[in-house]
């Protein structure tokens, strides 16, 4: 028994010792364990950084060029707008909000019918002056030239309605007259056209016509004047293309005659709007009618050009500076010429006042021509372009 005992002792301790030897061993975790345990996982992280970066792939050259040229586009089309819309704020608020108040509240009883007078519209002097450039010869008066187209134009800033009023030059007025030192001395009536000649060649040549149209027109308030000098003709009619019509006149140097589909490109456009047959008591008026003709064509013209990229009227701007005296700002022509387009507004009104022209009493080398325009031709077209009625 005892041996049995023993011998199954022995078994145990022996399977014990089996079981033992067939266990591995677990080791306490050490520091350097830790230590390296831990350069695994950076190594693993560093690995799959390495990974995920590799996955990003950059973009193409050509699609980084087209994305910074959108960007680029935005930026300038921002600006564009901005520029635009700020410019169209400044002029209306120079010809809407803050226009100046004339006194002026004339009422006319004409045909059974009262009118008023529309403080809704905005005067306009366009005026062509004889002179390559403008000056005074010497700084003597009477040597700036003449004013030998003589435009108004009428914009209703309520409905962008257009009117055109062309008088002739040759029309008799009372002008103001001034010294050498630019001192009032009297006024005289004379022709239109020689309003611009007795000023300073700038700023007060242009009040000059201005305030001699505004008598012609029953004393009417006109505040805005645009002056081109000759040297300005070709380029604003080259930087529409050109302008075509059919020819009015026979100009013989150039083979064309009265009838002839024209294109009217460079020098000649001056020749076209200015040449007149100077034996004639009519001459001027046959040259008023082309000038209304040529421009009519010019503003048909004008007109897509401007709907198909607004920036032509900046740049026509910036090309007639070069050779315009005018207190009319490009905040004044960007409001008005978006205005009236915004208004469905295609065309003009043209309006020609009637007159009987007469040969001067004065004795010259040439005819000089004086007309005197017909006082109801002269009141139906005031109360159409400036006046409402009201009963």
């Amino acid at each position: 028994m005892m041996n049995e005992q023993n011998n199954s002792n022995n078994n145990e301790e022996n399977g014990f010792n089996l079981i033992e030897s067939q266990l591995t061993p677990i080791k306490p975790r050490t520091e350097d364990n830790s230590s390296n345990d831990g350069s695994n996982k950076k190594s693993h992280s560093k690995k799959s950084k390495k990974s995920k970066h590799k996955k990003k792939k950059k973009l193409p050259v050509i699609v980084r060029i087209l994305i910074a040229l959108l960007v680029i586009i935005v930026v300038a089309v921002a600006i564009v707008l901005g520029t635009f819309f700020h410019l169209q704020q400044q002029g209306k608020k120079d010809l809407v909000v803050n226009k100046p108040d004339t006194g002026y509240e004339e009422t006319i009883e004409y045909n059974g019918h009262k009118y008023v007078f529309n403080n809704d519209k905005v005067a306009f002097a366009f005026l062509g002056v004889d002179k390559e450039q403008f000056g005074l010869k010497n700084d003597q008066v009477g040597t700036a030239g003449q004013a030998d187209a003589d435009i108004v134009g009428v914009v209703d800033t309520k409905t962008g309605k257009v009117d055109v009023i062309t008088i002739p030059r040759d029309t008799m007025v009372d002008i103001d007259l001034y010294s050498a030192d630019g001192g009032f001395l009297r006024t005289e009536k004379k022709q239109l056209c020689l309003s611009y000649a007795y000023g300073d060649g700038a700023e007060k040549s242009c009040e000059n016509v201005t305030t001699a149209l505004s008598r012609i027109l029953l004393n009417v308030p006109i505040e805005k004047y645009f002056a081109l000098e000759l040297a300005g003709i070709a380029p604003l009619n080259d930087a529409i293309g050109g302008v075509t019509v059919e020819s009015l006149y026979d100009f013989k140097e150039q083979g064309i005659k009265k009838g002839d589909k024209i294109k009217i490109k460079g020098d000649f456009a001056e020749t076209y709007v200015r040449k007149r047959n100077m034996d004639s008591i009519d001459a001027s008026l046959n040259r008023t009618d082309r000038q209304i003709q040529y421009i009519r064509a010019y503003a048909s013209q004008l007109l897509p050009a401007v709907k198909n990229d607004f920036s032509t009227v900046s740049r026509l701007y910036n090309t007639a500076m070069k050779y315009s005296q005018t207190n009319i700002s490009l905040d004044d022509v960007t409001y008005m010429a978006s205005f009236v387009m915004s208004k469905g507004i295609t065309e003009y009104t043209q309006h020609k006042i009637k007159g009987e022209m007469k040969a001067s009493k004065q004795k010259n080398d040439y005819v000089f021509a004086e007309f005197y325009p017909d006082e109801n031709s002269i009141l139906e077209t005031v109360i159409e372009c400036f006046y409402t009625q009201v009963d």
